[in-house]
Formats: C-alpha cells, structure tokens, sequence
C-alpha cells in the first residue's frame, strides 16, 4: 500500500556532511579524513564523530556542491581514488538523500602510510594490557620492565 503525500523534504546540510563523511571513509584508498581549514600545515586525521569538519556542504541553484577534504594511503593511485570517492559521495546522496547534485570536489591535503593498530599484548605477571612500546617505561628491576643485555651492563 503506497500513497504519495504532498510536501517538501528539507535535509539539513550538517545531516549531509555527515553522509558524505561516512561514505568516504568507505573509499578504497582513503586513510581519513582532514579539517578545511589547514593551509599549508600538516594534516590531521578527523576522528568518526567529527567527520563533517573535513565535509564542506553548500546548497546552490542547480543543487548541492560537496568539497571533501581527505588524506589518501600511500601507494595508491590518486587520480583513481578521488574518482571512486566522487562516484560513492554521488550515489549515496542520490539514493539515500535524493538530493540534486552540482558537483564534488576532491581535495587531497595528504598522503600518510596507513597505519597499522597498536597491538596489546598481555603481559604474564598482571591483569592489565601493554603495548611493546610500554616495555622501556618499567624501572629496572620491577617484574616486566626491559631488561637490556650487553657488556657494559650489570647482570
């Protein structure tokens, strides 16, 4: 049973950003996303619940004008990437928004090597994670701290 109700659906341009930010970060290729505003400084990776800092969302005649600010993995071809992230941003605000669209613009403020996770180990003579980084920041003797091995030091 379908019936069609007169009116107007108005979808706010922060909703938008945010649609836009998620579908990008599902881009092949692309490590995150960055803040518009960094001009010339190095950039910084947005986390998830501020997305549309690196989503610029302007509403024209002709439709909806999107400028993504994102950094791109090392490695992959840009010119590739930017052009699957415009066919995503387009087809998610065409079938979830239904909104016209003017045109996306890719901006690619960095390329960074993808990072891999910290990985936690645990260790045997507690309850509590540690990172292999965390080694060096026991003092000597305490049960887990690095102990180096070499000729000038004691044993």
């Amino acid at each position: 049973m379908s019936s069609n109700i007169p009116g107007d659906l108005h979808v706010a341009n922060d909703v938008l950003a945010d649609m836009v930010g998620n579908a990008a970060l599902e881009c092949y290729g692309v490590v995150g996303m960055t803040a518009a505003d960094t001009d010339g400084a190095m950039a910084k990776i947005l986390p998830a619940h501020r997305l549309r800092r690196g989503v610029v969302v302007e509403s024209t005649e002709a439709g909806v004008h999107v400028d993504l600010y994102v950094v791109i993995e090392y490695g992959t071809n840009i010119l590739t990437v930017s052009q699957n992230l415009i066919d995503l941003v387009s087809f998610a605000l065409t079938l979830s928004a239904h909104v016209p669209l003017a045109g996306v613009v890719v901006h690619v403020k960095d390329i960074m090597v993808r990072r891999l996770a910290r990985l936690y180990i645990r260790k045997p003579h507690g309850n509590h994670l540690h990172s292999p980084g965390d080694a060096g920041r026991h003092r000597r003797g305490e049960p887990g701290a690095f102990q180096p091995q070499g000729r000038d030091q004691p044993p």
